[in-house]
């Protein structure tokens, strides 16, 4: 009975030397580089917090992008101390004796779960610093097309966030400026699909150089911009949304459309009025739209202004009021270079600075 003890004794003597082998490790390469990795992550949140609260105007003014980011950043920062806490406690483990093979493999299985658990979220958790570290552009323009009107765009855009924001505050943009002598010939020899191939190629650009939001700077290339999200994977401010909101929110359900040939005569624009929003259109007879879009493409959009031009619209304007109209959207983008509300006789809607604001709320709301 005594030798039975004495093996019993040292075959358990045995097992715990083993044991205790096998359980005592050294920190290893990848330890330290959990470590490191988590200490750089923590110093980039701090200095990106940081950065924020130089900016803060109270939470319910701070932009949506900065209220998520200082949320996931905050869950990050606790995920970052509960997984040094969890690292340190199976180490600690790790090094304590144990009863039996079985036993040390099914505590390691147990011990590593929860590690590799935190570790994927962790991970998940710091794509959002990694994106909220990219200086980003909010939005992405596609103009040129006339590029008279495009630094409309730029200009109320801008002013926009200086408004809201205040200081030197900007907006941060990429600008996509096509030749819109290429756009004009496509779109006088009806090769629309050719046009809006290129729309669709220069939005899956902006979307390669960070863009979060295409804004397509002209009404009549709308009529193209079916593939533009498709192309991009990128939402598109439509031009006609924020106008007719503007329309409704004043009260008004009977419009006037000046625009392009293209604009004024395709489904494309005066259907997203009616059906969409419920607003009936009326648009000059068969003479005055040639008058309109003769202007567009020899004048304004080379930044030619006559007066008499001037003239001739507003008498299309007061044809439109006569005829039923109660406002007027000014639906081509360079329009509004010429005509303004002091000198009409109809409330005008000016699709351009419009959209622009629209633009800039978008990106400023997050």
């Amino acid at each position: 009975m005594s030798d039975e003890k004495e093996t019993l004794q040292a075959r358990r003597h045995r097992t715990g030397s083993q044991n205790a082998e096998q359980s005592t490790r050294p920190i290893t390469g990848s330890d330290l580089a959990w470590l490191v990795y988590i200490l750089i992550s923590q110093i980039f949140l701090v200095i990106n917090l940081s950065d924020i609260s130089r900016d803060w105007r109270g939470w319910g003014q701070m932009p949506r992008s900065s209220k998520v980011w200082i949320v996931a950043g905050t869950i990050q920062s606790i995920m970052n101390v509960t997984i040094l806490i969890v690292c340190t406690r199976d180490w600690l483990r790790n090094r304590k004796d144990r009863s039996g093979a079985e036993s040390d493999q099914e505590t390691e299985i147990q011990a590593s779960a929860p590690t590799g658990f935190f570790h994927f979220i962790f991970a998940h958790i710091h794509c959002l610093d990694i994106i909220s570290l990219r200086d980003h552009p909010e939005n992405s323009l596609i103009g040129g097309m006339s590029w008279e009107s495009t630094t409309t765009y730029y200009q109320e855009i801008n002013r926009r966030v200086r408004e809201i924001q205040g200081g030197l505050h900007s907006a941060q943009c990429i600008v996509f400026s096509f030749d819109f002598a290429k756009i004009e010939a496509l779109q006088h020899a009806g090769k629309w699909e050719e046009a809006g191939a290129l729309l669709d190629d220069a939005a899956a650009k902006l979307k390669l150089a960070g863009a979060d939001a295409i804004v397509l700077c002209t009404n009549t290339m709308h009529f193209v911009s079916h593939g533009i999200e498709t192309a991009s994977q990128l939402p598109l401010i439509h031009i006609v949304d924020p106008t007719a909101e503007a329309i409704l929110k004043a009260g008004y359900k009977s419009v006037g459309l000046l625009g392009t040939r293209f604009t004024m005569e395709k489904d494309f624009y005066k259907s997203r009025l009616t059906e969409k929003f419920g607003l009936q259109v009326i648009v000059p007879d068969d003479e005055d739209r040639e008058i309109v879009h003769s202007v567009v493409y020899t004048e304004l959009c080379n930044g030619i202004i006559n007066d008499s031009s001037r003239e001739e619209y507003h008498s299309i304007i007061s044809k439109l009021k006569r005829a039923g109209a109660e406002c007027l959207i000014l639906g081509c983008t360079e329009i509004g270079l010429l005509v303004d509300e002091a000198g009409s006789e109809l409330p005008i809607f000016d699709t351009a600075k419009i959209h622009a604001i629209a633009a800039a709320d978008w990106a400023m709301e997050g």
